[in-house]
């Protein structure tokens, strides 16, 4: 088992945990979340859960079932490809923002105004056969970078 802090901000430090998790990161009714437990998928190549919605702001361009790679080994997020080019298509429209297929990844012209007015991305994942599921926000910062 192993568990992961991730923060955007600068004043506390992320932390990774080889073994098991720390409860203090999950203070019920505290600024720091609790733990949602997701039943790994079936996907025996990557650390995976199962998903059932992604909303970009309050925009849904995908409402099937897919999974979720949380852990693929690589640098760069990766996406389902008609999910990814449903979420271009919502960019654009939610932000006027133009992307295009570039190498190594793709682009996105915009200023500074139109990037912060980027909405999180959203993803409903699912715990397991019960059907409990926990919407988590991907903040723009992590799925586009601004130059």
């Amino acid at each position: 088992m192993f568990s992961f802090y991730l923060t955007n901000d600068e004043k506390s430090k992320g932390k990774m945990i080889f073994g098991g998790y720390d409860l203090k990161w999950a203070k019920p009714n505290s600024e720091k979340k609790d733990i949602f437990w997701m039943k790994q998928s079936g996907n025996t190549s990557y650390w995976a859960v199962n998903g059932d919605k992604v909303q970009l702001g309050a925009e849904t361009f995908s409402q099937k079932p897919q999974q979720i790679i949380l852990d693929n080994g690589m640098s760069f997020a990766m996406a389902p490809e008609k999910t990814f080019a449903d979420m271009v298509v919502a960019i654009q429209k939610q932000t006027g923002i133009q992307c295009f297929e570039s190498k190594p990844v793709w682009g996105c012209m915009c200023d500074t105004k139109s990037y912060d007015s980027l909405p999180n991305l959203r993803f409903n994942m699912v715990a397991d056969e019960t059907g409990k599921s926990k919407v988590v926000d991907m903040p723009k910062e992590s799925y586009m970078m601004h130059k």
